[in-house]
């Protein structure tokens, strides 16, 4: 995945943008609004360190759905 700058989106969308090329969708259990103003792929950035990095910026879990889709989700007690 080559460097990138994304502007003003959300968690979701800007995963949905970086999988898009590899035909990955993404599951958002999370509905987090809150917008990226700038959000940058470093040069030689793989596309999972980048989903990893925003994850951790709005404290969300990147994960397989084990159905093929990128999941978003919280972890804590539940389902």
């Amino acid at each position: 995945f080559g460097p990138a700058e994304f502007l003003n989106v959300t968690l979701a969308e800007l995963c949905e943008r970086i999988c898009q090329p590899f035909g990955i969708p993404v599951r958002d259990e999370v509905g987090d609004t809150r917008r990226f103003p700038k959000f940058g792929v470093e040069p030689g950035e793989t596309a999972l360190a980048a989903i990893e990095k925003a994850c951790r910026q709005r404290a969300v879990l990147a994960m397989g759905d084990g159905l093929g889709n990128l999941l978003l989700t919280r972890g804590g007690r539940g389902k």
